[in-house]
């Protein structure tokens, strides 16, 4: 079997095999033998039928199987002894009935390979990096936030008229042109006032009604709303305000600690410390990883396969399409000038993830089954309830090798940091709001 490349770009090939008359002639051969095992014809035993039978009957059947069979050989034989590199399935360029038990056969087929990178310096890139200052103030303000998560909700003493920030547990069922509706009830329903988490309008109407106390809110669903039978319709929702609870923030000292299981209040803070700087350093990292990618995106220009970028504009345009729901205002223009932002961008992303694969190669960097799976657990546990649907989706081969990427590239960037002319740049955390 003969093997000749042709390179019409540098992200295509165009892959001619010839197979000699005799190794042709013992496909057909084999196919034949095969086939006779499985045909039945009255008067003969199994395996005993006729050549010329199977030939009229089954010959273009045939044909199709040897050329397959051939096809994949070159496809195997191209890969392994031409150092292709494959991001596509080939194209088959001609008639692959055309072969023939008693001649040599040629085919073709057109592959797009990835680009050869002839990669510039990386060491010693200039690169800013974000070194956060947290204050004595920043641990204060984050330790009220800590004493926020350890609250608890206590019966209401000394009112019973509804306030923000109250939990109110309340009974409804709504209706709309009298006919209730799928969802739209509930018993002992705990809603906290303020927070704005059920139909716009709702959560005001409870506001200064009393314990005890039955009354109807009245609401309109919005524009666009997850069922779209209710989109725009007046709602009549008849409640019951059972019981009302006060959020009891505890006070931030040693016995908030122990029950957070740190020593003491001082301990607390250094914890809180640690935790805060952890998070601004990673910060600062991502940060800097993007100034890397866009550096590196911006030195080079070769060129990407057709395929690849076509893809990459296709998931783009569906991430858009995402974010602008349908009945969005302007969504056609926002879309429209969005996608053609996205797409300029699009073969940046692909060049450079041909980079960060090349120097991945060049300095082995590289990840193993065990920081793959410990990768994947980090990602399960933060999932909750959709943690054994994540891990099951990583089973998948494609998608376990689409992560190994993505860290084998964030490896490739930690590395090219540590080698960068790094220029920290003093900033002060700014002010946050947890609520």
């Amino acid at each position: 079997m003969h093997v000749r490349i042709e390179e019409q770009s540098p992200v295509s090939r165009r892959v001619v095999v010839t197979v000699p008359a005799p190794r042709v002639a013992r496909e057909f051969s084999g196919a034949y033998n095969r086939l006779s095992q499985r045909v039945s014809l009255p008067g003969f035993r199994r395996g005993k039928v006729p050549l010329d039978y199977l030939r009229t009957r089954y010959g273009a059947q045939v044909s199709v199987e040897v050329a397959q069979s051939l096809l994949d050989a070159g496809w195997q034989t191209a890969v392994r002894e031409h150092d292709l590199t494959p991001v596509n399935q080939p194209r088959i360029d001609g008639d692959l009935e055309r072969v023939r038990p008693d001649a040599e056969f040629t085919f073709s087929f057109v592959v797009e390979v990835a680009p050869d990178v002839d990669l510039k310096d990386y060491y010693n890139l200039p690169v800013e990096k974000t070194d956060w200052q947290i204050t004595d103030a920043h641990v204060e303000h984050e330790l009220t936030h800590v004493a926020e998560g350890a609250a608890s909700w206590e019966p209401v003493g000394d009112r019973d008229t509804a306030i923000d920030g109250d939990l109110a547990i309340i009974d409804f069922i709504g209706r709309v042109d009298g006919v209730a509706f799928d969802g739209g009830a509930a018993e002992d329903f705990e809603l906290t006032l303020g927070e704005g988490r059920l139909i716009p309008g709702f959560e005001e109407q409870v506001v200064g009604k009393k314990v005890g106390e039955s009354f109807d809110i009245n609401v309109t669903f919005p524009v666009p709303y997850g069922n779209k039978d209710l989109e725009g319709k007046a709602a009549v929702f008849a409640s019951t305000l059972k019981d009302l609870k006060a959020k009891v923030v505890p006070a931030i000292d040693d016995e908030l600690a122990a029950t957070l299981g740190v020593e003491n209040l001082e301990k607390l803070r250094d914890e809180v410390r640690k935790r805060m700087a952890a998070q601004w350093d990673s910060n600062a990292k991502q940060d800097a990883f993007a100034r890397l990618r866009e550096s590196l995106a911006n030195t080079y220009t070769f060129e990407v396969p057709a395929s690849l970028l076509e893809a990459e504009r296709e998931a783009r345009r569906k991430d858009l399409e995402s974010e602008l729901p349908e009945g969005a205002e302007d969504r056609d223009t926002r879309l429209a000038t969005a996608e053609a932002e996205s797409a300029k961008n699009a073969e940046a992303s692909l060049r450079l993830m041909f980079v960060l694969d090349a120097i991945a190669a060049k300095e082995s960097l590289e990840i193993d089954e065990v920081e793959l799976n410990r990768q994947i657990e980090v990602m399960v546990r933060g999932a909750g309830a959709y943690g054994a649907r994540l891990r099951q989706a990583y089973r998948e081969s494609g998608t376990r090798a689409q992560l190994r990427r993505r860290m084998r590239h964030d490896k490739v960037l930690d590395f090219i940091l540590s080698k960068a002319n790094v220029t920290l740049v003093p900033k002060e955390v700014p002010a946050h709001n947890h609520g």
